[in-house]
């Protein structure tokens, strides 16, 4: 009895915090890293989300109707602070001159996300990929993971993304570091992709219309290896997870995927198209 409690007063501490965050981002005019306040309170609120937590917790707290009733906004503005958060940065870094490879390491997140691209690269080995041409769908004004993936495989990387001023400061950070021969960004949207050139295609978590791009992929290279990030267990409440039944009736498969822990917010799914023989 005590255990049990002692984890329901767990969950209700969390779903307060959550109430609280949700809130505090509708008050505010500024989500971006120059505001101090959505800074703490979002470090705040990542770190007891990575926290461990048990499966009845879980479903506690994803299920609390406090949660259900802001779920869907509490996403948009998530996300907002995090485009915000990489227009800032990527800004920032834009600015520097010179700009050297060890700056980007200063970043917040540097570490996630070397941690991230680590793990699946050992899973894409697994599941047989050949190291070639790599499109990141949804890079993004500070394309971390292109450079992160580009330096540790030396392959051909394509940046894409629909934002004209992410493309443009995404070029710029290119250029100073002296990538552009190996990285390019194409301004696009993703579900016009030709991606026939690809042996790998990312799929950022904040890129909405996967379905879409899903079908692209499938029509223009059903041999191409294609990589969602998403999310399971509590790290739900930080983006919208991807609905894996989904995946399959757009006719793809789950070849392999990432194990998320304390310093990884994203499991990442590994798919390939069903071919007529498989279906």
């Amino acid at each position: 009895m005590v255990n049990t409690l002692v984890l329901r007063e767990k969950s209700k501490q969390l779903i307060s915090l959550i109430v609280k965050v949700h809130q505090s981002l509708k008050e505010e005019r500024d989500l971006s890293p120059r505001n101090n306040r959505v800074n703490q309170l979002l470090t705040l609120f990542v770190d007891q989300v990575a926290d461990v937590y048990s499966r009845e917790e879980i479903i506690y707290i994803l299920q609390h109707h406090a949660i259900k009733s802001i779920q869907s906004e509490l996403y948009q503005l998530l996300g907002q602070a995090e485009t915000e958060m990489e227009f800032y940065y990527g800004a920032a870094y834009a600015n520097r001159d010179p700009l050297k490879w060890d700056d980007l390491k200063q970043f917040i997140y540097w570490k996630n996300y070397v941690e991230l691209s680590c793990t699946e690269l050992q899973e894409l080995q697994r599941c047989g990929w050949n190291t070639s041409k790599i499109a990141f769908v949804g890079a993004g004004p500070l394309p971390l993971s292109s450079f992160l993936f580009q330096q540790q495989t030396g392959a051909p990387v394509t940046c894409i993304d629909l934002h004209t001023e992410a493309c443009d400061i995404s070029r710029t950070l290119i250029g100073k570091l002296g990538q552009q021969s190996h990285i390019e960004v194409e301004n696009i949207a993703g579900e016009e992709v030709d991606y026939s050139g690809y042996s790998l295609v990312f799929i950022a978590s904040l890129v909405p219309n996967k379905q879409e791009i899903l079908k692209q992929i499938h029509c223009t290279n059903p041999g191409a290896i294609v990589a969602i990030r998403t999310v399971e267990g509590l790290k739900q409440l930080l983006y919208c997870p991807v609905d894996e039944k989904k995946l399959i009736e757009e006719g793809y498969q789950i070849i392999g995927r990432t194990i998320a822990n304390k310093n990884i917010i994203n499991t990442t799914l590994f798919l390939k198209a069903k071919m007529t023989s498989d279906l």
